[in-house]
């Protein structure tokens, strides 16, 4: 409800807002109750210290991003990431 409230009183265009989240959960609910306003999920990855593995994986960030109808994704700068990739 305060989102709404602040949105509706901002006179903005929905291309001229972002909404941007770590929370799944909130990625999902402010793209159905806003679906003209952009929506990007955001997310950090974590090494396993053991394995080394990533995780989340590049393949599920795009699979949640794409269930939630999001409009983009934002990863942290560490991660697997290299010049050569």
């Amino acid at each position: 409800p305060e989102l709404a409230r602040v949105i509706a009183k901002s006179k903005r265009q929905p291309e001229e807002l972002v909404i941007i989240s770590f929370k799944y959960d909130s990625v999902v609910a402010a793209k159905k109750q806003f679906p003209k306003v952009p929506v990007h999920y955001l997310s950090s990855f974590k090494q396993d210290k053991d394995t080394g593995a990533w995780t989340p994986t590049f393949d599920e960030l795009i699979e949640q991003a794409k269930a939630a109808n999001a409009d983009g994704i934002n990863v942290s700068f560490k991660g697997p990431i290299t010049a050569e990739a």
